[in-house]
């Protein structure tokens, strides 16, 4: 990076399990310059996507948050981009960071490339690969890739922002006085106590697709209560409340937080957990920014290993079928979560108990 650099734009692509994961890239991009202003530039998302300035926002790691527009329509969206455009040209940034999901097509980053060129600034970093193509490839099985944080980090190897060994500190972010306040004040209003036994439970998932069937759920969790007498806390978007709520009542225990508290609130409640179990969703990687261990049930529409919780001691379910890597956001089969057995999960969950234990007692 050349020096006097003063003003960064990150170009980021991505909902509440992107963001997570390139944590510890924005720390690095902080630690490398300290006084710099930096801006994430992303898409206006839907209404009940996360953004990445609810993540953020009081970390310490952005200054600004700029959203645009997007449209299906090509006519359309270049004409979105113009003021867009103008808006950059005229902050004079010093560097564009180009942070987007290691599945990009050339053309798009060739586009990308050269509208971030128009800008004028000193220098653009993240350009060059490595880049994957859609998991809708004829390629099977399909390999199992790297974390997708690694993969991203890869792009600025031989350059002050390379990371050259990933922990698992470096996905954790600072939480606000006010947060753990709020999460203090969330266990207090329903008296739970600090001796019972806590776990992170996640059934929710935007996708269809990766929704593990809840009566399976169910059993595992009547099962974890009988032997360890574990008391769930639900966490999710506030579209998970009710269903969360229907299977708190269901077991005849729990605490339904979903939709209760904000990102950073609903992290450190993890924290007071002993482990996650649940579908591979942002929350699952909320877990892992509390430091959790996971249980984590995996659709096969998606590169294996990609997306899986970051570090060891973790549980991965996932079964490799003819149709993996379909990329289906709704499925009428669902074959693939339909054989996770819940008696294999409920073993697992055993296994990390136990491994939780031990460890504190060491």
């Amino acid at each position: 990076m050349k020096s006097g650099i003063n003003n960064i734009l990150i170009f980021y692509i991505g909902a509440l399990g992107d963001t997570l994961v390139s944590v510890p890239l924005f720390k690095k991009i902080r630690q490398v310059c300290p006084k710099a202003e930096i801006t994430i530039l992303s898409e206006q998302f839907q209404k009940k996507t996360v953004r990445p300035s609810q993540i953020l926002n009081g970390t310490g790691l952005i200054d600004k948050f700029i959203s645009y527009k997007v449209s299906k329509s090509r006519f359309e969206s270049f004409f979105l981009k113009i003021p867009l455009y103008f808006k950059l040209l005229k902050s004079k940034y010093d560097i564009v960071i180009y942070l987007v999901p290691s599945v990009r097509a050339p053309t798009q980053i060739a586009r990308d490339k050269l509208f971030f060129k128009l800008i004028f600034p000193k220098e653009m970093l993240g350009f060059k690969g490595p880049f994957f193509k859609s998991c809708r490839t004829s390629e099977k099985p399909l390999p199992n890739l790297k974390h997708e944080s690694e993969l991203v980090l890869k792009r600025f190897q031989n350059t002050p922002l390379e990371i050259l060994k990933l922990k698992l500190d470096d996905f954790a972010i600072s939480v606000s006085e006010e947060n753990r306040s709020d999460c203090d004040e969330w266990f207090y209003a329903l008296s739970i106590s600090s001796g019972k036994l806590l776990i992170t439970v996640g059934i929710g998932a935007e996708m269809a697709s990766k929704r593990w069937p809840v009566d399976n759920y169910i059993n595992v969790l009547e099962q974890l209560i009988s032997k360890y007498d574990l008391y769930p806390i639900f966490l999710g978007g506030p579209e998970d409340r009710q269903i969360c709520k229907d299977l708190s009542d269901k077991l005849g225990r729990g605490w339904v937080a979903a939709g209760d508290l904000n990102i950073q609130s609903s992290i450190e409640i993890m924290k007071k957990c002993l482990f996650y179990l649940g579908n591979d969703t942002g929350t699952m990687h909320m877990a892992v920014s509390a430091g959790l261990p996971c249980v984590a049930i995996f659709s096969a529409r998606d590169y294996p290993g990609k997306w899986y919780p970051f570090g060891e001691n973790h549980k991965v379910f996932r079964n490799q079928i003819d149709c993996q890597g379909c990329m289906l956001v709704d499925c009428e089969s669902m074959d693939c979560l339909n054989n996770i057995a819940a008696k294999n999960v409920f073993e697992g969950c055993c296994e990390i108990l136990e491994m939780v234990q031990n460890n504190q007692k060491t």
